[in-house]
């Protein structure tokens, strides 16, 4: 990153709005892969931002096979 420009912090929840339309970051690191993340790192990416999103589970919005699931 660049050394002349620190690190913003972003840290939205329950309830929170988003920044102005003009207030969006360069880039930005989504934690978690579950919707809210995937959404929220979707929206940024819409608006411009560079998004980078990090998750521990092997792959994002990792829910059970849907033939787990017994309806």
């Amino acid at each position: 990153r660049d050394r002349q420009q620190p690190a913003q912090h972003l840290r939205l929840t329950a309830g929170a709005q988003t920044p102005d339309a003009g207030e969006q970051p360069a880039r930005l690191v989504v934690l978690g892969g579950g919707p809210i993340g995937c959404e929220m790192a979707q929206a940024f990416a819409r608006l411009g931002s560079q998004v980078t999103q990090v998750e521990l589970a092997p792959r994002l919005l990792n829910f059970p096979e849907p033939s787990r699931f017994h309806f």
